[in-house]
């Protein structure tokens, strides 16, 4: 029995997971899945892997990543499971109800904990925020990235003079954080072997789309046939310079450079001859090629 989680490389890599393997307090499936969303939702994911590690490399840490801090110091799925547990036991517990609660947190209002106090003990467990001092700069940039800390500066301010108490103050700043980690822009920031000039042409290319629809470039990680931006690819392909129009033929040397990708080594023969209903689905398919060979 198992299911997949997706850890973003570029785009993503699968991660399939085992629950036979791992051990969990109740006998009830669905529970035990339910918890291991939630705690992809709350314990950090950010994973600081070299841009020379090879891809199996990053699967392994990926893989720690999920079950453990951002460290990736592999702890036991207990361990983790009972921090929540203990952040909620003056509510009840990890009730089916109350996981379902903590599911949504993204979804609770900015202003209003539905779980008061939860967000202060969370945080408080895992070393980012303290009741007097308020967010620890290094702990939380080392568990969230840079990107999501500037995001929500004003919030994570360690003066909270306007907010009435500590769980107030770790709430929004918190929740801002949560919140904040879908956001299309954020995600191109965190993309760990891309530069910072690729990073702004992608954002570029992203602000030519409309707003409505730029919440897309998540399902990248889909893989899908048909590309979820159309051209937004192309775009920024071409403006990096990594296609040659003139000799059809891509700059290899200068996409790693740029994005990472392809890895050394890679088996990437018949990726540029991949075809697509127009220049912009061919641009997709063959890059998608070159960012998944291995």
């Amino acid at each position: 029995m198992g299911f997949y989680i997706y850890f973003s490389f570029f785009f993503t890599i699968p991660i399939y997971l085992d629950l036979d393997e791992i051990f969990c307090w109740t006998d009830d499936l669905d529970l035990c899945v339910a918890i291991l969303l939630v705690r992809d939702l709350f314990i950090p994911l950010r994973m600081r892997a070299s841009r020379e590690q090879s891809r199996h490399d990053v699967g392994v840490a990926a893989s720690c990543a999920v079950f453990s801090g951002s460290d990736c110091e592999c702890h036991s799925f207990e361990g983790e499971q009972s921090i929540l547990q203990h952040c909620m036991e003056s509510h009840g517990g990890l009730s089916t109800e109350n996981v379902e609660r903590l599911a949504r947190f993204t979804q609770w209002s900015a202003t209003y904990e539905e779980v008061p106090c939860f967000t202060q003990c969370y945080i408080g467990e895992i070393g980012i925020y303290d009741a007097e001092l308020g967010f620890n700069e290094e702990a939380t940039v080392r568990h969230f990235g840079r990107p999501l800390y500037n995001a929500c500066r004003e919030r994570l301010a360690s003066n909270r003079g306007h907010f009435e108490s500590s769980c107030d103050h770790a709430y929004a700043g918190f929740h801002c954080i949560a919140s904040m980690e879908n956001d299309p822009f954020i995600q191109i920031e965190k993309l760990p072997n891309v530069t910072e000039t690729a990073k702004r042409v992608m954002k570029e290319c992203l602000l030519q789309i409309e707003e409505s629809e730029r919440h897309r470039i998540n399902d990248y990680q889909k893989f899908s046939v048909v590309e979820p931006i159309p051209c937004y690819t192309r775009c920024f392909i071409s403006k990096l310079r990594l296609f040659d129009e003139k000799t059809r033929r891509w700059q290899l040397a200068a996409m790693r450079r740029e994005l990472g990708v392809p890895l050394q080594g890679a088996h990437v023969n018949g990726c540029n001859q991949r075809r697509g209903r127009n220049p912009c689905s061919t641009t997709y398919q063959q890059f998608t090629c070159y960012v998944m060979a291995n």
